[in-house]
């Protein structure tokens, strides 16, 4: 959860304007799902975050493995590989042929664009997943 690592702002006292909030690229601590975005202070930060963040989670149900866990920890070389947009591997699950695989293949390669504004809508994901099951039913039941 991202509040976890954010400095909540209750309320401005001179202004009264509601609650925001900021967060440390120094401190966050998750960095296997950390979007390449908050490595910078400063950056402004939207939903794309957390489209990134979905992106990681489908990787872990699709290889069983965290993104970017070869690396082991080597959080200076995962830095980099998200900022020049390496993916983490896939070799857990090459070879596989299936509709559902490649979909989500595919949805993870799009969440984890190191350019928020190339990321998909949530809306879009759902779409393109729910697209790749109609397909495989309908595979399904012809065969």
């Amino acid at each position: 959860n991202d509040f976890d690592d954010s400095i909540l702002v209750r309320r401005n006292e001179s202004t009264g304007k509601a609650c925001t909030f900021q967060l440390d690229a120094n401190v966050y601590q998750n960095k296997t799902y950390q979007p390449p975005e908050l490595c910078y202070s400063g950056q402004d930060l939207d939903e794309k975050i957390d489209i990134y963040a979905l992106g990681g989670i489908l990787y872990g149900i699709l290889t069983r493995a965290r993104p970017y866990n070869d690396l082991r920890g080597n959080y200076t070389e995962i830095k980099r590989r998200k900022q020049v947009g390496i993916m983490p591997t896939f070799a857990k699950i090459e070879g596989r042929q299936d509709i559902a695989s490649g979909a989500l293949r595919k949805a993870i390669e799009q969440c984890l664009r190191p350019n928020p504004k190339s990321r998909p809508s949530a809306r879009q994901i759902a779409r393109d997943l729910e697209n790749a099951y109609k397909s495989a039913s309908k595979e399904a039941e012809e065969q």
